[in-house]
C-alpha cells in the first residue's frame, strides 16, 4: 500500500467512516474508494479537494508531501502554532533556520503571551 492509501484509510477510520459512506459524500463508487487505498488508482484534482475536504486533512498530507497533518478548511488553512513548532518540520526566519532549542524558545514565548492575553481583564 502507497502512502496515499494508507492516509486515506487512517483518515477514514479515524473518523468512523465506511468507504461507502466517504465514496458518497465525493461521488465515487466505494470500489474506487478501495482502490485509493490499496495503491491501485489515484483521485483526480477535484476528488481529491471532495476527499481532503471530507476527511478534514490537508490535501498535502494526503499525497506525502508533508507528513504534518493540517486540518482541512474550506475559505483558508489554519495550522496550530505550537504543534507546528513542536513538529519535525524545519522552519526558517528569514534566512536563519531555526533549531529545536529556538522552535521551543518561540514555543514558550508565544505560550506565555496567549496566556497573558486570555488573562486580561477588559476596560
Amino acid at each position: 500500500m502507497d502512502v496515499f492509501g494508507e492516509r486515506i484509510k487512517e483518515r477514514r477510520k479515524l473518523g468512523g467512516v465506511t468507504q461507502a459512506e466517504l465514496a458518497q459524500a465525493v461521488g465515487v463508487s466505494p470500489q474506487v474508494i478501495s482502490n485509493w487505498e490499496r495503491g491501485y488508482t489515484q483521485p483526480n484534482r477535484d476528488e481529491l479537494y471532495l476527499l481532503a475536504k471530507n476527511l478534514d486533512i490537508g490535501s498535502d498530507y494526503l499525497v506525502g508531501l508533508v507528513d504534518f497533518q493540517s486540518r482541512f478548511y474550506e475559505s483558508r488553512q489554519l495550522i496550530d502554532l505550537i504543534e507546528l513548532l513542536n513538529s519535525d518540520i524545519s522552519l526558517k526566519f528569514s534566512d536563519y533556520s531555526l533549531t529545536a532549542q529556538d522552535k521551543l524558545f518561540v514555543s514558550n514565548i508565544l505560550t506565555l503571551v496567549v496566556e497573558r492575553e486570555k488573562n486580561r481583564i477588559p476596560g
